[in-house]
């Protein structure tokens, strides 16, 4: 392109640029993970409800189909909070030049561990 050539769509140039680093993927995805990690909260809030509902002596029994959909959900809802909490708080290298930090190791490991169990089975 010579100096005397003008762009007749910088903005989609610019958007082209972008999308090829991925810079607005990435941006999707943390946006995707900082909304289902903030959800999956509620969820287990919900969890805890129904896992105290069962405790109660003489209450009618929930069939086993929805007990198992509510434990994979509620094992959906761990993952995807352990991952939006990895998000959050990993200082990669370019940020302090140590990688991980003592707690983001710490939640990494909490989370694979059951993960590793589940997959186990």
């Amino acid at each position: 392109m010579t100096p005397q050539q003008t762009v007749e769509h910088p903005k989609w140039d610019a958007f082209k640029t972008n999308f090829l680093q991925s810079n607005y993927i990435t941006d999707f995805w943390n946006w995707l993970l900082t909304l289902l990690s903030k959800s999956a909260e509620l969820v287990l809030f919900g969890s805890i409800l129904y896992s105290s509902y069962q405790l109660i002596p003489g209450v009618p029994m929930v069939p086993p189909a929805i007990d198992a959909f509510l434990f994979l959900v509620q094992q959906a809802a761990l993952d995807i909070g352990g991952m939006g909490l990895l998000k959050r708080n990993y200082s990669g290298p370019q940020a302090t030049g140590k990688g991980w930090s003592w707690k983001t190791a710490v939640r990494a490991e909490s989370m694979g561990c059951p993960c590793f169990c589940i997959v186990e089975r």
